[in-house]
């Protein structure tokens, strides 16, 4: 009988350990999908959603977003306010509302708690459509931070082209992406 119960004992402790390890819910945590090696390979990250003048009402998911330099605590990001941004981080996969911290100022470490956070892409297939800015993309070709607000671009090292200026690489298209049009496939590798 007591062998039964330091079985049983054990058991319950083994088990224990194993449902107390859910998902990453904490700033900067890194979530991969994957179970199998056929599965398309992904990493996610739980990031905050710093507003600025760019995304005031929040972020909506498909959004192209760049890391924040105002706070450089390495888990908020933003909509970027120029096409020429290096500091492209992801494509947020949830749409994510700054109500709760309007205005400049909010740190993440301000917002514990808030609902200005969300999940954002890193590496992997993208396969539900990003936004491309007014040029375009082309398959097979390497995009990056758009013209527009939270639309990628194709990337384009000459400056003296029109369409210059996407200088943060966020990964290649895998599908034509249209001008202004959201119906493309992309593969972020950010990550």
């Amino acid at each position: 009988m007591k062998k039964l119960f330091v079985i049983a004992l054990i058991a319950l402790f083994m088990a224990g350990d194993a449902f107390a390890t859910s998902g990453p819910n904490n700033p900067g945590d890194i979530l991969g999908q994957g179970k199998y090696p056929s599965d398309p390979h992904r990493i996610f990250r739980f990031v905050h959603i710093s507003p600025n003048d760019n995304d005031t009402d929040g972020v909506t998911e498909d959004a192209v977003v760049v890391w924040d330099d105002e706070f450089d605590d390495g888990v908020s990001v933003e909509l970027s306010s120029t096409s020429l941004d290096a500091r492209v981080a992801g494509i947020l996969v949830t749409t994510v509302t700054s109500s709760d911290s309007t205005g400049a100022g909010h740190a993440a470490s301000d917002d514990i708690g808030t609902s200005d956070w969300g999940w954002l892409q890193t590496y992997g297939l993208y396969d539900d459509g990003v936004y491309a800015d007014t040029y375009g993309v082309q398959t097979g070709r390497t995009i990056g931070n758009g013209g527009t607000n939270g639309a990628c671009g194709q990337f384009d090292v000459y400056t003296t082209n029109a369409k210059s200026g996407y200088c943060g690489i966020l990964g290649f298209s895998l599908d034509a992406i249209t001008a202004g049009g959201a119906d493309g496939d992309v593969f972020i590798t950010c990550d």
